[in-house]
């Protein structure tokens, strides 16, 4: 068993659970790395429990809060991953600020590898066995100018939600799972919103099958988005 002292950068939902990732702080308030913990749900995501606060609250992007874990996990390029002590309530013990974020943002050349396209998005798909020979699968960028879009979802009468940006050059359209960005921007019906500068989290999903053949892929998913505009 270990606690770990983290900085949430991410809280999505998963089918009704939760994925939640951010980064370690250890002694002396040092960051260190990135921490995923996981659960007993589908795909390892955690349980409504499983992510609680001791009053049966979520925790929020940005919070900094004590998580109990029961051992290492990794899989494939997600290395980030720890089982969660589902016995445990966490703990909140402060916050961060968006204008303390700055030391914290990572800057890839590329976000992962950019090595095709879903059927409605742009850069966000990877063959698994390319996305397991990194040694992660989470990132927090810096994007210049955020544009969120519904979009027509794959089923009549569905939308979906996307983060359209570019990244040193290069487009990115990805699937958003961030709770609070598709509360606000879903309800207002398909169209394009710019939320200028901000903070990304993007996550590479479990691996999938599209298409029921040989190769699977992992999805580019922005999990978190922190607004600094």
């Amino acid at each position: 068993m270990v606690t770990k002292r983290i900085i949430c950068f991410a809280n999505s939902t998963k089918r009704g659970a939760h994925c939640v990732a951010g980064r370690e702080i250890l002694p002396g308030n040092v960051l260190g790395g990135w921490v995923r913990p996981i659960g007993t749900g589908d795909e390892d995501a955690l349980l409504f429990s499983e992510q609680a606060y001791g009053d049966w609250t979520s925790p929020h992007i940005l919070d900094i809060l004590d998580v109990h874990l029961v051992e290492h996990r990794p899989a494939g390029c997600q290395t980030e991953n720890w089982l969660v002590d589902s016995t445990q309530r966490w703990v909140k013990v402060g916050q961060y600020q968006p204008a303390d974020m700055v030391g914290l943002v990572e800057n890839p050349e590329t976000l992962f590898e950019n090595a095709g396209d879903t059927y409605a998005g742009l850069n966000d798909e990877i063959p698994n066995v390319t996305a397991d020979a990194r040694p992660g699968s989470l990132l927090l960028v810096r994007v210049p100018e955020l544009e969120i879009d519904v979009i027509a979802g794959f089923h009549v009468g569905t939308t979906k939600v996307q983060a359209r940006f570019e990244y040193r050059g290069i487009r990115y359209w990805l699937t958003v799972t961030d709770p609070v960005v598709k509360a606000e921007f879903q309800p207002r019906g398909i169209g394009a919103y710019n939320l200028g500068v901000c903070l990304v989290c993007i996550s590479l999903a479990m691996p999938f099958n599209p298409n029921g053949g040989q190769v699977y892929y992992r999805y580019k998913l922005v999990a978190g988005v922190i607004r600094l505009a």
